[in-house]
């Protein structure tokens, strides 16, 4: 189960969509509660797609900082 779909578990018996009542939904929601828990406690699961978002983000902001010095910096190297 991913995080996101704990989430949603979590949103459905929150509004009342799931009912606690029924066999087997116990332990689904067990389930989830113990997937939030473990995101929590040591943070999203590495197959989470947040994570590769962020790091495309990071790699992309750190190119432009590269290119950006890159490009201030050619007058100065072409004066030499």
């Amino acid at each position: 189960m991913t995080l996101h779909e704990a989430n949603l578990i979590e949103e459905n018996l929150i509004s009342g969509a799931l009912d606690p009542d029924l066999p087997g939904t116990a332990a689904i929601l067990q389930e989830a509660r113990r997937v939030r828990f473990d995101a929590q406690l040591w943070g999203v699961p590495k197959t989470d797609p947040a994570r590769k978002q962020v790091r495309r983000a990071v790699a992309f902001a750190v190119f432009c900082v590269i290119a950006m010095i890159g490009a201030l910096s050619l007058p100065f190297l072409t004066s030499i």
